[in-house]
């Protein structure tokens, strides 16, 4: 107890008591036993820290167990330490160093000098700094976010500043990075945690780094919570540009965040992946593609969001480049449109529209053409008018993209004449955003048939809808591809859950069946057709629908019926022609 209240004395602000403490400190330890001819007697003005290091160094096995009372005494005056006297501190609580781990994490934040020359000098003893580092990493990999996670970064940096701890730093960097990183969207201690990362980047010699995220302000963007992962993606931008040999254990270590709990984890490394995804080389795009396709069916909206809005602003190169890989992660997004959150579904088309002009023609597998196509389509059966705009703007950029035309022409004919019975969608918005897709709806001959009908059959902006599915329905009788996507779209329609649309779908129907050739008449497409109607029929509690089915279905049962011989196709289109 003696000893324990001179130990306290010794933090007194006057230079006699503590020099008075250490003295008497001095006499009660060598009267202990063990303390050859240091502990002749010091003078009182003598620097009582030279005797009492001397007392403590050979007394070092039995002080061990005061290790916190000693080390508590002894801060105040770190600093002032010489490198032999840091050694003889190091020595004394060397035989317990989890203990004095602990106990130098717990202090506050950001590390004063004197804690951190303490960690330095622990960092020179080769043996007990290794013993430390794999202690520090385990508590890094099990720690709770929040500030002991950033205590054991900072501790690490200042561990292995001393010399020789070059060749552990870089290799415990990423897990150092990431933890760092995954700190940022804690804001109570926001602040701390931009100062270990600034120390980090600049301790791992990633100067250039630095550089780039001052020119591009990312450091203000990362202090923010509302910009914060626009400040990740800068980051992870010049990261992939300077920091390239570090990248692959920087994913290692974020991929199981993830699929962490918090959401946050989740939002900040889905960020930085997403940014990471066009500059970062073969091997390590592979496992981005693998993870991010996970990500973009997330049960968090802004996890979602963070992905294409990092897809949405890849460059013209980057999207030649790896427009397989980005294609693949937007279908996997639009996977399940019946459920997605509408937010998130807005997003991906938002990026696939940016993606589209970019792509090259040995760029889209066809398989991938068409399984974006389904995915748009689909859409124009939701509930919400903007997503079913949305969709028809985008079928606008399929159809004008030649690396998609060149795969799946007829498929994208048949999306045409399915989007146009949505003419008849309940909104208005929706009937303009269909029309202005297939006013505009690219250059392919197949395609541009379309748009001379609509222009033929419209007077002031006001489109005639029964002639228009007139002349739709002459002209899909010259092309077998076309006439069968007609009668697809025409039965799928039936089942739309909008009665505008069943009522068209029904008027196209009898269209097809009036003005194709009886010759050209397959007879699996009128038995569909009569099957699907007697259906409506039955089903139908729509009068509009019902009166328009029931007119389609006679024509339909009306086999033998003559029809007119057909006029030549560019009779029909002439007056359509610039």
């Amino acid at each position: 107890m003696v000893a324990r209240f001179i130990i306290q004395q010794m933090t007194s602000v006057s230079e006699p008591s503590r020099a008075a403490s250490g003295l008497i400190l001095a006499h009660l330890l060598i009267a202990a036993g063990n303390t050859q001819s240091i502990p002749g007697q010091p003078s009182f003005p003598q620097d009582c820290s030279s005797v009492c290091f001397r007392v403590l160094e050979a007394r070092r096995a039995e002080l061990t167990r005061q290790v916190s009372e000693i080390l508590d005494s002894l801060q105040p005056c770190l600093l002032h330490l010489t490198d032999r006297q840091l050694r003889v501190v190091v020595r004394l609580v060397s035989g317990r160093p989890e203990v004095l781990a602990v106990m130098l994490l717990s202090r506050a934040l950001p590390l004063d000098s004197s804690i951190c020359a303490l960690w330095r000098a622990l960092g020179a003893e080769g043996k007990l700094s290794r013993r430390l580092l794999a202690f520090l990493m385990r508590k890094l990999s099990t720690s709770p976010a929040g500030h002991e996670t950033l205590a054991v970064t900072c501790a690490v940096q200042e561990l292995l500043a001393a010399p020789g701890g070059k060749g552990p730093f870089q290799r415990v960097f990423p897990q150092l990075f990431g933890a760092l990183l995954l700190q940022m969207g804690h804001s109570e201690i926001l602040g701390e945690t931009m100062l270990a990362l600034r120390a980090l980047l600049l301790q791992a010699q990633l100067g250039t780094v630095m550089e780039e995220l001052e020119q591009e302000a990312a450091w203000a963007l990362l202090w923010s919570s509302k910009s914060h992962t626009e400040g990740v993606r800068l980051l992870a931008r010049a990261m992939a540009q300077h920091g390239g040999l570090q990248l692959p254990g920087i994913v290692k270590v974020l991929v199981p965040f993830l699929s962490s709990d918090r959401e946050q984890h989740r939002v900040t490394a889905t960020a930085f992946f997403s940014e990471l995804l066009c500059g970062s080389e073969k091997q390590l795009k592979a496992v981005l593609v693998k993870t991010l396709k996970r990500q973009a069916q997330d049960s968090s909206v802004p996890v979602r969001l963070q992905l294409f809005q990092g897809l949405g602003r890849a460059t013209a190169a980057q999207v030649e480049e790896h427009s397989r890989e980005l294609l693949a992660i937007i279908c996997s997004a639009l996977q399940d449109t019946d459920v997605a959150d509408r937010q998130a579904v807005l997003g991906a088309l938002s990026s696939l529209s940016q993606v589209l002009p970019h792509l090259r023609r040995d760029g889209v597998a066809r398989d991938v053409a068409a399984d974006v196509l389904h995915r748009v389509t689909v859409l124009w059966e939701r509930d919400d008018a903007e997503l079913r705009c949305v969709g028809a703007n985008v079928l606008g950029e399929l159809c004008r993209c030649q690396a998609v035309t060149a795969h799946i022409k007829w498929e994208l004919q048949g999306a045409l004449v399915c989007l146009a019975l949505h003419f008849q969608d309940p909104s208005n918005e929706v009937t303009q955003a269909c029309l202005l897709t297939l006013n505009n709806s690219g250059s392919a001959p197949e395609l541009s048939t379309i748009r001379r009908l609509i222009s033929k059959n419209q007077e002031e902006g006001v489109l005639d809808f029964r002639s228009f599915l007139d002349d739709l329905a002459f002209w899909a009788s010259d092309f077998p591809e076309a006439l069968d996507w007609s009668f697809s779209c025409a039965l799928y329609c039936l089942s739309s859950r909008f009665p505008e649309v069943r009522a068209s779908a029904a008027v196209f129907t009898e269209s097809l069946i009036k003005n194709v050739p009886q010759s050209l008449l397959s007879r699996r497409w009128v038995d569909q057709s009569v099957g699907a109607l007697t259906q409506a029929l039955q089903e139908e509690s729509d009068a509009q629908v019902r009166s328009c089915a029931s007119r389609a279905l006679e024509c339909c049962t009306a086999s033998q019926r003559q029809r007119p011989a057909k006029e030549p196709l560019w009779k029909r289109l002439f007056c359509c022609w610039p």
